[in-house]
């Protein structure tokens, strides 16, 4: 048990993984950054300079850029929505938690009664056990909940306190020292081996396509395990191994090309031919060739049967049963229950012999998926019917980091209130990848999911999501848009939102589209409403110039046509964005107008 090379062993899949959708990201941000540079139109640009030359004949009409340090000693005063995210969160982590801890409870006791039946175990070694089970369990409940890190470091750290204080069940120090070695290496450091590189939020994006291809792989090799096939096979020639590796990779080259066409005709006659020559050919007592034959057609038809897994979950991921999160989280407690299995069943002398002990492992995770699914159904039927808030974020494309936490940040507070729509960049492509643009991607059909005119815009936007997710949270809506059409989508989406959140981290002249952006936003919409997110790369010079300027050529309809003492908000971030994320979520709610200022404490400059 105390080979440390089984770590190495159990995370080498995960890992695997993990490449895999690194290489995939990278080429999704080249395809996206390929098609949004197609049918560039020449359009006018806008110079900083010229709006301080404009700004100067209307000195009167300035507006104040009031510059909030956003911390969390920021405060507002409560409001509903506020309370129906906190309310809404707290539900949702009960009921992860209440999955968990049927789980535990099932699992524990299983290993630790198969333990107790072989009658050679200390009372000792029992506990130890059962305080080392819960560690996985532990870490794959707390990563992914959207609570403070410092919260999450105390819990672990209350319960190895709790472990220190187990030790007194124990003969002596010296023996508990021996049993953690003993065990921690294969009850808690190789479980999370496997798993600690599954809840990284990287994965997420392509999880349907993943978990797809290992439920393949687990439905072929179910049946074999339960009819007790055996699979010890003979030594394979190295030339029929490199034949089965082309025929893999060449089925998935041939699924591919054969879900673009329009008719599968002839691709299914070829294969059908050469399946048919195949068994003719074993038939005539010459197997060799006809598993050479039969390799492509065999291989082939289990590509597409993966294929439809994929679309299966892309079914569920549209109805909303089954967001990203959700699907995360049950591959994390499936490949803790595998691991479980496995061990159960190939160290029977150490976990016992009962026959029942595989199948209460698999109840606890069914008992999970029952759980979690049916409090997350209540929780999603009690507010169904509400109409959810709409935030619009526009932001400096790149820095893919700083985006991608700006929405962690909003993914458990404004995510329970109402739903996210952004213009799609490479920044964000991998990030907020749905289940249609990754079918688009995987057929390199990366094009047609974007809007060549304004009458394509005005049709998708129509079309986008706004119900209540199945993990009680509102959707994020990609919208990706060629150079022709994203001011189109701008100018649609603006107007419709209850808030506009400009990520200007990184922001300076040379940002075109988003001097567009401010400058429509600042004539077209009550400042009230827009909320500008900054920080030390932020060009507050540049950015002055052009709000100054476009609140200089405002038109005699903008609804800030009569405001005489017109101020908007920049929110300086000095710190981690992450810890001060519940006070960016009051300070949208205000902007929302879903609460109320109540004071702002901070360095304020007019």
């Amino acid at each position: 048990m105390s080979d440390y090379t089984l770590l190495f062993e159990v995370a080498a899949v995960p890992l695997l993984l993990l490449a895999v959708s690194a290489v995939a990201a990278y080429f999704l941000r080249r395809s996206v950054e390929r098609s949004m540079r197609i049918t560039v139109v020449s359009g006018t640009t806008i110079d900083a300079e010229e709006l301080v030359a404009e700004r100067k004949t209307h000195e009167h009409a300035r507006p104040n850029l009031r510059r909030l340090n956003l911390s969390s000693s920021t405060c507002f005063r409560a409001s509903a929505a506020a309370a129906v995210s906190k309310v809404t969160h707290r539900a949702v982590l009960t009921a992860s938690c209440a999955a968990a801890l049927a789980y535990t409870a099932i699992t524990t006791s299983a290993i630790v009664v198969g333990m107790y039946s072989l009658r050679h175990y200390r009372p000792d070694v029992l506990v130890a056990l059962t305080y080392l089970l819960q560690w996985p369990i532990l870490i794959i409940l707390l990563w992914p909940m959207g609570i403070p890190l410092r919260t999450k470091v105390l819990v672990l750290g209350v319960y190895l306190g709790l472990g220190l204080l187990l030790t007194a069940f124990a003969s002596s120090v010296y023996r508990a020292a021996l049993l953690a070695e003993a065990m921690v290496s294969l009850v808690v450091l190789s479980p999370l081996a496997a798993v600690i590189p599954l809840l990284i939020r990287q994965l997420r994006p392509w999880l349907l396509a993943m978990v797809a291809v290992v439920l393949f792989l687990f439905l072929g090799v179910l049946p074999l395990t339960l009819l007790k096939v055996d699979t010890n096979l003979p030594q394979a020639e190295p030339w029929s191994v490199a034949l089965g590796f082309s025929y893999a990779v060449l089925a998935v080259i041939v699924v591919g090309w054969m879900l673009r066409r329009n008719s599968w005709k002839w691709p299914l006659t070829g294969l059908t031919m050469v399946s048919v020559l195949a068994i003719l050919f074993i038939t005539l007592h010459k197997p060799t060739i006809g598993f050479i034959l039969i390799g492509l057609p065999s291989n082939v038809t289990q590509v597409f049967v993966v294929w439809l897994l994929f679309k299966a979950f892309v079914h569920l991921q549209e109805r909303e049963f089954l967001p990203p999160q959700v699907l995360h989280s049950h591959l994390c407690w499936g490949v803790l229950t595998l691991y479980l299995l496995v061990v159960v069943l190939h160290s029977r002398n150490l976990y016992g012999q009962r026959w029942w002990q595989p199948w209460a492992l698999a109840f606890a995770y069914a008992m999970y998926l029952g759980i979690l699914h049916v409090s997350l159904h209540r929780i999603w039927r009690a507010r169904a019917g509400l109409p959810g808030k709409r935030l619009l974020l526009l932001r400096v494309f790149g820095a893919a980091d700083k985006r991608e936490s700006l929405l962690d940040c909003l993914e458990d507070t404004w995510r329970f209130v109402g739903r996210i729509d952004l213009i799609a960049s490479t920044d964000l492509a991998a990030r907020t990848l749905g289940s249609r643009m990754l079918e688009s991607f995987l057929l390199r059909r990366t094009d047609k999911q974007f809007l060549h005119t304004n009458t394509h815009v005005d049709q998708r936007l129509s079309q986008l999501r706004s119900e209540l997710e199945g993990d009680a949270r509102y959707p994020i809506n990609s919208v990706y848009c060629y150079s022709s059409a994203w001011r189109h989508a701008v100018e649609r989406l603006a107007p419709e939102s209850d808030v506009v959140l400009m990520d200007l981290r990184g922001f300076s002249s040379k940002n075109q589209g988003c001097i567009f952006e401010l400058n429509w936003i600042v004539l077209h919409l009550d400042l009230t409403r827009i909320v500008l997110l900054t920080d030390a790369s932020t060009d507050y010079l540049t950015l002055q110039n052009v709000v100054h300027g476009a609140w200089a050529r405002q038109p005699a309809d903008s609804p800030n046509a009569s405001n005489t003492q017109p101020v908007l908000t920049a929110a300086n971030v000095a710190r981690r964005l992450k810890s001060n994320s519940h006070a960016l979520f009051m300070l949208l709610l205000s902007a929302a107008g879903l609460a109320e200022e109540h004071r702002m404490v901070g360095s304020i400059e007019t």
